[in-house]
Parts: structure tokens; C-alpha cells; sequence
């Protein structure tokens, strides 16, 4: 009687498939975690893409919204005053809410 030893048992189909079953369950939430942290991350991109866009539509209509100068306190000397207006446009992600501060020197105004 001849025997074909050239295929795999039964047994090590079965390893084998147990195996990979093993590590796609490691993968799997893996990638489906990174997936979810890509869209995310997108999603503030675009927020904070809008805002900088109100920043600079607020720039250009001359709109700004708050002081009129910043100062600079410096110890044992005088402080520094640079006039200008600040413009602050707020923006909310998921449950985070963020600004952005931009401050117009007065030569940039003009």
C-alpha cells in the first residue's frame, strides 16, 4: 500500500486556522480604534479650519472685538504698551470648546 504524506492533517488546518482567528481578534479592534481616531481628528480639523476662517473674514470686515492695546509688564522698568485690537473666535468639538486669539497691531489695521 502507498501513502500520500504531501497535505496537512486535519489537526494542523485546524491550528492553523485557530491560529489566525487569534490574531485578527488582536488586530481588529486595532484598526477599528484607528479608524475612529482618523474621522475624529478630521472632525476638529474642520472646526478649527472654520474658525480661522471667521478669524480671517473678522480681519478683512476690520471687526475686532475687545481691548485696544496689550501690556507687557517687565520687572524694574517701565511696561510696554502695543496698541492694536484682539479678536477671540470661540469654537466647540464634541464636548471641548476652544478659541482662537489673534491681536491686530494698529499698522495692521491701517
Amino acid at each position: 500500500m502507498l501513502y500520500n504524506n504531501k497535505g496537512f492533517t486535519l489537526i494542523e488546518i485546524i491550528v492553523a486556522m485557530a491560529i489566525l482567528f487569534l490574531i485578527s481578534m488582536i488586530f481588529i479592534p486595532l484598526f477599528s480604534f484607528s479608524v475612529g481616531a482618523i474621522f475624529d481628528a478630521g472632525d476638529k480639523s474642520e472646526k478649527i479650519f472654520d474658525a480661522q476662517g471667521r478669524v480671517d473674514r473678522a480681519i478683512e470686515a476690520e471687526d475686532p472685538s475687545g481691548e485696544d492695546k496689550v501690556s507687557i509688564n517687565f520687572p524694574d522698568t517701565d511696561d510696554l504698551e502695543i496698541p492694536g485690537e484682539k479678536l477671540e473666535i470661540k469654537y466647540e468639538y464634541d464636548d471641548y470648546s476652544s478659541h482662537i486669539t489673534y491681536f491686530l497691531l494698529e499698522e495692521e489695521m491701517d
